[in-house]
């Protein structure tokens, strides 16, 4: 090696050693929040509109799971309300024997769903004992397991559903038998006001199955699949919050009397190429600490220093998380 490139090393350690000759410049890397996004209700992923990397703004969509059950579930109690309000009407009008037939088979149809239901009940707590067994051997998955689960739970639900209309249908066949009073008339209009409730609220669950972004930024990890189960709570993405940048410094104690909350400061870097982004000073810590070791030098491990927190502010969006920037505060 020539005695030249041995002085080009030499001058780059040395000027290495040299610390800032500016006080009132420092160093620090940017920094963000990290949003996870979970479902507020279960379901199979029918869609997934993102991927690791994407740039997504609050409300855009990241995923969809599948609503046909809860849509089945919304058409049968569009129907009980239907058949609460024809008896609702029913009742205000006066019974006839027409109307006895019609209370009298929908408390039959019901019984027969409800006997089909049990049927299908049997055959399903069969199924998931066969699936178990082979899962226990490893003749099987975990989703399969998990599926037959699925449509057990499903099926225990919709009987539990039947039970509660059948209890409705007998009552109001009894109340067709004995004749309306007010509070047979009260009863009825209460039921199809609960039935529009409980539309209401499935709609409700319905329109949560689409999962958006709830900040601006970029999408760091997608962590389920198209045709995956997603529980309650599940962290389907991860997102890097852009519109909340900051970076932390540590200001010593004889420069923190001249530093203020709102203070602007500006950042330097060569890749900036010669354009100024500011900031301000968001936070000051009241309580001193030793330096840091991560950023510690042998002159200042004992020195007492205060943590500062400074907001990027940069509509080009040019700086982002993860970026080492020079910090420079105007305090002297």
């Amino acid at each position: 090696m020539t005695k030249l490139w041995w002085l080009v090393i030499l001058m780059v350690i040395l000027t290495a050693c040299v610390p800032h000759s500016d006080p009132w410049l420092f160093t620090g890397s940017v920094e963000s929040d990290e949003v996870d996004v979970s479902p507020e209700v279960s379901g199979i992923i029918e869609v997934v509109y993102v991927k690791d990397g994407d740039r997504v703004k609050t409300g855009d969509k990241l995923m969809q799971l599948n609503t046909e059950d809860y849509e089945l579930k919304l058409a049968l109690l569009h129907n009980a309300k239907a058949m609460a309000e024809l008896s609702y009407s029913d009742l205000e009008d006066g019974n006839s024997q027409s109307q006895i037939r019609s209370a009298r088979a929908n408390v039959k149809n019901i019984d027969t769903q409800i006997v089909g239901s049990e049927t299908e009940l049997a055959y399903l707590q069969n199924d998931l004992g066969d699936i178990q067994a082979l899962y226990d051997a490893g003749a099987s998955s975990l989703n399969d397991l998990d599926q037959a689960q699925r449509l057990l739970d499903r099926e225990l639900s919709k009987i539990a559903g039947l039970k509660r209309q059948r209890e409705a249908y007998a009552a109001q066949l009894d109340l067709v038998l004995e004749g309306a009073t007010n509070e047979a008339i009260e009863s009825a209009y209460l039921l199809v006001e609960q039935k529009q409730l409980e539309i209401k609220d499935l709609e409700r669950t319905i329109s949560k199955s689409t999962l958006y972004s709830p900040v601006t930024g970029y999408v760091q990890n997608v962590n389920y699949h198209l045709g995956e189960w997603i529980s309650l709570g599940s962290k389907t993405t991860t997102i890097i919050d852009t519109s909340q940048l900051w970076i932390i410094i540590y200001v010593p104690e004889k420069q923190l009397n001249k530093v203020s909350l709102g203070d602007q400061v500006t950042f330097t870097d060569g890749f900036l190429e010669g354009r100024k982004v500011s900031g301000e000073v968001a936070y000051i810590s009241s309580e001193a600490e030793f330096t840091p070791k991560n950023i510690e030098s042998k002159e200042n491990k004992q020195e007492m220093v205060f943590e500062v927190k400074i907001a990027v502010t940069d509509p080009s969006e040019t700086i982002k998380p993860g970026m080492f920037l020079d910090i420079h505060l105007a305090g002297e």
